[in-house]
C-alpha cells in the first residue's frame, strides 16, 4: 500500500509519498512541494461535482470534461516524482493521508493519463485532524453483522425506500447478517439511541447540502451534536454508508468540532465512512449501494470493493451516469468487514461431514453396494471395513492401499472408490479425488454400470463445487438426476437432490434449496426400509438445518437437528453424531448462549477423540477457537488454534491445516508479531495454493499489505 501525505503550510501544499519497504531502507521522508496554491487547488475541487452531477457517456462533452478536469489535476496537483511514483508503483491500495482543509479536493479522480486513480487503485482516506484527541470508542465488530437501514426517512423519496428494501433482502439471504430496517417515520431520538447498537449504518435519504448540517429525519435535522452525543456515551457503527448528496463534504477552510456530519462520525469511532461529494440521483446511486453490498457480502477489502463498484457502475455503453465520481471512502481501504469464513464456518465444516456420511452410509449397515454385482462387493467386505476403519483414526496413507488393493482385484467395486475420494478429499488432494471419480465413470461407462455412473457424476460435481466451479458442478449434478431417474435408482435421486439443495445454499437461493430438499427427503421416507435411505433421510433433516441458520431461523434449524440427531443415533452413526452436536452448538452460539454452546462441542469432541479420528479433532477444535474468538477470550482461541494445527499434521487434514494457520496468523497480528503472522500466512497460502485457488489468492494480497 502506497500512503500519500498531503498537507498545507499557509497557502502552500506539499506532498509525501511512502512505501512500507522504501521507509525501511530511507532514513529521510522528503515532502515535496505543489506548484499549485492550496487557494487554486480547491477551486479546481469545485469543477468536478459540477461535472459528476451530469449524464454523460463514454465518448460525449460532458465526460471528456471530467477526464479534462482529471489531467489538470494530475498535471498541476501531483509533483513529478509523484506522478512518477504512481505510475511505476506494483502496488494497488492507495491511502491519502489530508489535511481537512484539503479533503475537499478529489484526489482520486486525477487521470493519469490512462485512467482515473480511483479506478486504478483502491482508494480510501484519513484526516489529519487538528483537533483535540477524540473521546470516541471504537466498536469490536460483532458476529453476525448487526446492520441497521434507514430509507426514506422523512417519506418523500421512494427510490431511498426500494433501496434500503434492496438490501435488506439482498443481506437477509446471506449467513452472518442480523438486519433490521427503518422507515418513515424516523425520528433523531430514535436514531442517536440506536447507533451504538449495530455494525453497520446505511442511510438513503436527505442530507442538507454542503454535509455540514446533517441527515433530513421526521422530526428535523440529525447533525453532528447528535452524532457527538451518541459517540461520547457509546461506540458508533464500524461502517456508516451515508448515501445521500453531498454526504462525505467538508466544507470551510478548519471545520469546527461540529462542523460536519462526517468529521463527528470519524471523531467519535467510525472506523469508515462512505459518502458523497456531490448531488446523486436517487436511482443510480442505489445502483452503487446494491454493488458495494454485493461485494461487501463477498468478503473484499472495503477499498477494493469501493474500486470495483467503480469499474462496474463506469463501464459499458448502459451507463448514462458518472455516480461512481462521485463516492468518497474515509478508512483503512484493506480493512475486511465481512468474513465469508465465519460466516460460513459451519456450513463448510458441515459439507464435509456430509461426505463423510455418504461414504459411511455404504459400509455401516448390511445394505452398502453401489455397484451391479453384489457377490463381488461382498467379498471385499472385511476389507473395505478395514480400510474404513484406518480412515477414520487418520491413518490415511494405509487405508489408501487397502482401497487401492481392492479397486485391482475388483473394478467393479463402487465403494472403493467412494473412500478412496473421501480420503484425497479430507487430506486436501481434491485433483487426484477428481481423477478418482473420472476413474470410476469411465468404468461405469464402459461395462454399462448405470447406477455407479450416477455415483460418479455426483462425486464429481461435488469435487467442482468445494473448487467454486459452479456451472461444472450444476453440469454433472444434471447428468447424474437424469441417469438416475432414467434407472428408476431412487437412492442416487436423493443423494443428487440433496447435492444440488447445497449447491443452492451455497448461490444463496434458499427457496430453491427447500424444493429441493423437500424431493429429496420424500423419496427417502417413501423407502426408509432400507437403511441407507433412512440414514440419508436424516442428511436431509441436517440440511434443512442448515438451510434454516443461514436465513437465521435458528429455532427450525434446531428442530432439524435434533430430528438429524436422533435418527443418527438410532442408526448408530456416531461420527454424524458429532457433526449434529457442533451444528447445534453453534446456533446457540449465535443465540448468544455461550454455555450451551460449549456444552455441545464437548459433546461432539468427546465422540471424536474416543474414536481417535484426528482430521474431526482438527476441524473441532478450529470451531472451539472461533468460538473463543467471538467471545473475547484470545488466548483460549490461540490454545485451540494450536491443537487444531497439532492434530492436522498428525491426521494430514490439510484444510483443517490451512485455517489453524490462518486464524493463528490473525491472532500474532493483533499482538503485533508481524514476522510470526507471516510465518502462519505463508503456510497456508502454501496450501490454497493446491487446493482453494481464491483463498490463495486473497491471502497473497493480506501478505503483500503486511511488507
Amino acid at each position: 500500500m502506497l500512503t500519500v501525505e498531503i498537507s498545507s503550510e499557509g497557502d502552500e501544499v506539499f506532498f509525501g509519498v511512502f512505501d512500507k519497504a522504501e521507509m525501511n531502507r530511507a532514513p529521510v521522508r522528503r515532502h515535496l512541494r505543489c506548484r499549485l496554491p492550496a487557494g487554486e487547488l480547491r477551486s479546481l475541487a469545485n469543477i468536478f461535482p459540477f461535472i459528476s452531477s451530469r449524464d454523460f457517456s463514454s465518448d460525449n462533452e460532458a465526460f471528456l470534461e471530467l477526464v479534462s478536469a482529471g489531467k489538470l489535476l494530475w498535471e498541476s496537483g501531483f509533483p513529478c516524482s509523484v506522478r512518477e511514483v504512481f505510475s511505476k508503483t506494483p502496488r494497488k491500495t492507495i491511502l491519502f493521508l489530508l489535511d481537512e482543509r484539503l479533503s475537499g479536493v478529489p484526489w482520486e479522480m486525477a487521470y493519469d493519463g490512462s485512467d482515473f486513480l480511483c479506478r486504478r487503485f483502491a482508494c480510501a482516506r484519513i484526516l489529519r485532524s487538528r483537533m483535540p484527541e477524540s473521546r470516541g470508542k471504537e466498536k469490536a465488530v460483532s458476529f453476525p453483522l448487526r446492520v441497521l437501514i434507514v430509507a426514506d426517512p422523512a417519506g418523500n423519496l421512494p427510490f431511498a425506500y426500494k433501496e434500503g428494501l434492496w438490501i435488506k433482502d439482498f443481506l437477509l439471504r446471506l449467513p452472518g447478517f442480523s438486519v433490521d430496517f427503518k422507515s418513515y417515520p424516523v425520528e433523531k431520538l430514535f436514531l442517536r439511541a440506536a447507533l451504538s447498537n449495530y455494525d453497520i449504518l446505511h442511510f438513503a435519504g436527505h442530507c442538507a447540502r454542503g454535509g455540514g448540517d446533517g441527515w433530513t429525519l421526521s422530526d428535523g435535522i440529525f447533525g453532528p451534536g447528535d452524532i457527538i452525543q451518541a459517540g461520547e456515551s457509546a461506540a458508533l457503527p464500524s461502517l456508516v454508508f451515508a448515501n445521500a448528496c453531498s454526504s462525505a463534504a467538508i466544507t470551510g477552510a478548519y471545520p469546527e468540532r461540529e462542523s460536519a456530519l462526517i468529521t463527528a462520525f470519524l471523531f467519535y469511532g467510525t472506523r469508515h465512512y462512505l459518502g458523497t461529494l456531490a448531488a446523486v440521483e436517487d436511482a443510480r446511486s442505489g445502483d452503487f449501494a446494491a454493488e458495494f453490498y454485493r461485494r461487501l457480502a463477498a468478503g473484499l477489502p472495503v477499498g477494493e470493493n469501493v474500486r470495483l463498484c467503480r469499474t462496474v457502475l463506469s463501464s459499458g455503453r448502459e451507463s448514462v451516469s458518472c455516480v461512481w465520481s462521485r463516492y468518497l471512502l474515509y478508512g483503512q481501504p484493506g480493512f475486511v468487514l465481512y468474513d465469508r469464513r465465519r460466516a460460513a464456518v459451519g456450513r463448510r465444516r458441515k459439507i464435509s461431514g456430509r461426505l463423510r456420511a455418504a461414504a459411511a452410509a455404504i459400509m455401516t449397515g448390511a445394505v452398502f453396494l453401489f455397484g451391479p454385482s453384489i457377490q463381488e462387493e461382498q467379498s471385499n467386505y472385511m476389507l473395505l471395513l478395514k480400510g474404513r476403519r484406518l480412515s477414520r483414526g487418520g491413518e490415511y496413507k494405509v487405508a489408501e492401499e487397502v482401497f487401492r488393493d481392492v479397486i485391482s482385484k475388483t473394478p467393479r467395486c463402487v465403494a472403493a472408490y467412494q473412500f478412496l475420494g473421501e480420503i484425497y478429499e479430507r487430506t486436501g488432494r481434491r485433483k487426484e479425488a477428481l481423477q478418482c471419480y473420472h476413474e470410476l465413470a469411465e468404468h461405469c461407462l464402459r461395462n454399462g454400470y448405470k447406477r455407479g455412473l450416477s455415483s460418479a457424476y455426483t462425486g464429481i460435481g461435488w469435487m467442482h463445487q468445494l473448487q467454486g466451479e459452479c456451472w461444472r458442478a450444476r453440469e454433472f449434478y444434471n447428468r447424474s438426476l437424469a441417469l438416475a431417474r432414467d434407472n428408476g435408482d431412487r437412492l442416487n435421486e436423493a443423494i443428487v437432490l440433496r447435492r444440488m439443495a447445497v449447491w443452492q445454499i451455497d448461490a444463496g437461493d434458499y427457496t430453491a434449496a427447500l424444493e429441493l430438499l423437500m424431493k429429496s427427503s420424500e423419496l427417502n421416507r417413501e423407502n426408509q426400509w432400507a437403511y441407507r435411505h433412512r440414514y440419508n433421510l436424516a442428511c436431509d433433516y441436517f440440511d434443512f438445518g442448515l438451510v434454516f441458520v443461514n436465513k437465521d431461523d435458528y429455532p427450525a434449524a434446531k428442530r432439524f437437528y435434533l430430528k438429524s440427531l436422533r435418527l443418527f443415533e438410532r442408526l448408530g452413526a456416531e461420527e454424524e453424531i458429532s457433526d449434529c452436536y457442533f451444528n447445534l452448538g453453534e446456533v446457540f452460539f449465535w443465540e448468544k448462549d455461550y454455555q450451551r454452546a460449549r456444552e455441545f462441542y464437548d459433546k461432539g469432541l468427546a465422540l471424536d477423540v474416543k474414536y481417535g479420528n484426528r482430521a474431526n479433532m482438527a476441524g473441532d477444535y478450529n470451531m472451539i477457537g472461533e468460538f473463543y474468538l467471538g467471545t473475547g477470550d484470545d488466548p483460549a482461541a490461540e490454545r485451540a488454534f494450536l491443537l487444531a494445527e497439532a492434530n492436522a499434521v498428525e491426521a494430514g487434514a490439510v484444510p483443517e491445516l490451512a485455517d489453524a494457520c490462518r486464524y493463528l496468523a490473525r491472532i500474532c497480528r493483533s499482538r503485533r508479531q508481524k514476522q510470526k503472522a507471516r510465518e502462519y500466512l505463508r503456510r497456508a497460502q502454501a496450501i490454497f495454493r493446491e487446493i482453494n485457488l481464491p483463498e490463495y489468492y486473497n491471502l497473497r494480497e493480506e501478505l503483500r499489505e503486511m511488507d
